[in-house]
């Protein structure tokens, strides 16, 4: 019998923050290299620390639906989901029952983003 002891799990999960850190800000940096150039490594990790808190706000917490979560701040601003402008968004984030890939789901085809254009 295979048995793993918490100490395992806590470096496992620590690994896998820093793996899921590491493969976003690369990402943000690649995807949107405008909003991101001028940030420091440190202020990026804060940023991804900052929205993945508020993604699991909104019960979004898989990481195929944070990461496009992030990308939505970027473009558009850290409240964007509570902005008046963005009423597509803030539709969503109100509807209590649907999960949080229902929600991104909703988001990216309702209103997807285009950094091209942004």
């Amino acid at each position: 019998m295979l048995t793993i002891r918490k100490s395992q799990i806590e470096v496992l999960d620590g690994y896998m923050r820093r793996s899921f850190f590491e493969k976003a800000i690369q990402h943000l940096r690649r995807k949107y290299p405008d909003k991101t150039n001028d940030k420091t490594e440190e202020e990026l990790i804060e940023f991804v620390s900052v929205g993945i808190d508020k993604a699991d706000s909104y019960d979004i917490n898989e990481r195929i639906d944070v990461l496009p979560f992030l990308e939505y701040i970027i473009c558009y601003g850290n409240d964007f989901e509570k902005d008046p402008e963005n009423k597509w968004a803030t539709k969503v984030f109100r509807i209590i029952n649907l999960s949080g890939e229902e929600k991104m789901a909703r988001l990216m085809k309702n209103h997807p983003l285009k950094p091209d254009t942004l």
